[in-house]
């Protein structure tokens, strides 16, 4: 859902979304990288100054695997909003100059926001950066400890060729 920044009103613009919405769909999709079960949320968008300002509430639930025994789990994000999106920096030859405050700052494409986009950041932010059983925002359906996935150990080497352990071969 892209914004264009000069037609948001003074008194900003008020976004509920929820499954039926691609765009936010997409956006849990991209960010939490698995099969959505649930995305919704309130936002409300601000031209404050420069930049425009993000803020809200959103959720979202995907289905994934965790990576350490391979059960299907569920990572769900929820929680508050709050973004800053400016105009990119003047360009200098081939560089942006950013200085650190630029680091906690989304950069407006042209002259538009695309919410979707803002979603995504939100949502990559606060989801987990390994998905395993009992880590935060992470749940299994069932109970059990979380471990590695036994292999079957290695074949015993045949009896025969016992004899060829100890041999030793000249150049």
């Amino acid at each position: 859902m892209r914004i264009a920044v000069e037609e948001i009103p003074e008194e900003g613009l008020e976004v509920d979304f929820g499954p039926g919405d691609p765009w936010a769909l997409e956006a849990a999709h991209r960010a939490l990288e698995g099969e959505v079960l649930h995305v919704a949320g309130h936002l409300e968008v601000r031209r404050v100054g420069p930049g425009v300002q993000v803020s809200g509430r959103a959720a979202a639930a995907v289905a994934q695997t965790c990576v350490r025994c391979l059960r299907d789990v569920r990572v769900e994000v929820e929680g508050s909003v709050s973004l800053w999106y400016e105009h990119l920096p003047e360009r200098t030859s081939d560089h942006a100059t950013l200085s650190a405050d630029a680091l906690d700052v989304g950069f407006l494409d042209g002259g538009e926001l695309d919410l979707g986009l803002a979603l995504m950041e939100y949502l990559a932010l606060e989801g987990p950066v390994i998905v395993r059983c009992g880590e935060a925002r992470v749940t299994a359906p069932e109970d059990g400890p979380c471990e590695l996935e036994r292999r079957p150990e290695e074949p015993a080497a045949d009896a025969r060729f016992a004899v060829l352990r100890d041999l030793e071969l000249d150049d």
